[in-house]
Formats: C-alpha cells, structure tokens, sequence
C-alpha cells in the first residue's frame, strides 16, 4: 500500500487472512434499543440508562484543517508565480488548453498536503469508529431518524427585516446619506 508522507511517498505490506477475525476481550456487545439523533455538528445517543450528546468531528480537525488552508494557499501562490501567461488581470484562470509548469517548490507542498490529507482521514475514521463502538456497547437494536440532508443545505426562507435603526454617513465629498440596517 503506498501511503503519502511529508517528504515522499511511503510503501506498506498488508496481510489479509481468510476467516473470521477472533472477538477482542475488551468488546461488549450490549443488549437493548438505541436511539441515533445526527445533528449537523452533534450526535446525540439515547438508550434505557444513558443520554449521550457528541460532537461528530473530533475536535484536532480544526487545526489540521488550518495547516491544510495554508498550504493550498501556498500551493495557489506558488502555481500563480510560476505561471503568470495562465491567468486573466482579474485573477481568474485564462480559457482554453494551457501548459502549467510545476516547480519543485510546488511538488514538495502538494506532497505535503497529501500527507494532510491523510492525517484528517486517519483522524475522523478514528473518532467515528470509537463513536460506533460505544454506540454498539449500549445496545444491539439501533433506531435512526430520516435525515433530509437537503433541508440542511437550504438557506433559511425568512425574508430580511428592516431594523429601526437609521444612520447618516457623510462621504468625502460632504454629501449626507441615510441607510437603513436590515437584520
């Protein structure tokens, strides 16, 4: 298996056996009903002794995605210095086929970033897999909502409302403007 690194890409061997995984001593399987209610950032579990609120993303993906930002803007800068002919005077990319040259600079971040990548994908399996294990601990019986993940994506259809709240600016030029604020 070949996996990204900082630097490079690293190589692993994986051994896959025939057959049932032996059961660890340290798994329970519980008795009983579960209840799943998945919000967009929480997931609350519900059974007969216990109410349990999680949060669904573990809390070092902030950071990692921060260091991920910074390198795509790496990333961005250093493929706009290098190819200057690929983009329009407002910064938008150029139509048509174009040449991109890729300097070393850029390879060794976009390397990076990979490694990122991998790092975020190793973190949120991690969490999530804990987070199905206590789940499967309290119970064997699991009951989900129907999530319209839909709805979630919607904006909210309340229109604008216009606040009492009117200011006066005055511009360079001397002249007065009101505005009114809207919420």
């Amino acid at each position: 298996i070949r996996k990204p690194h900082k630097n490079d890409m690293k190589y692993y061997v994986q051994i896959i056996f025939n057959g049932l995984p032996p059961v660890k001593a340290n798994r329970t399987l519980g008795t009983g009903r579960v209840g799943i209610d998945i919000g967009p950032s929480t997931i609350a579990v519900v059974t007969e002794e216990a109410v349990i609120l999680e949060p669904i993303f573990p809390s070092t993906l902030k950071t990692i995605n921060k260091q991920i930002v910074a390198i795509q803007r790496k990333i961005d800068k250093s493929r706009r210095a290098t190819n200057p002919n690929n983009y329009n005077t407002d910064g938008t990319v150029k139509k048509g086929a174009k040449k991109w040259i890729r300097s070393n600079h850029y390879k060794k971040l976009r390397q990076e970033l990979l490694y990122w990548y991998r790092i975020r994908s190793y973190y949120l399996a991690e969490h999530q897999n804990r987070l199905v294990k206590s789940i499967l601990s309290r119970g064997d019986d699991v009951a989900t909502e129907d999530i319209d993940f839909i709805a979630w994506a919607r904006r909210s259809k309340k229109a604008t409302e216009k606040t009492d709240k009117i200011i006066t600016i005055t511009t360079k030029s001397g002249e007065t403007k009101t505005v009114c604020k809207y919420k």
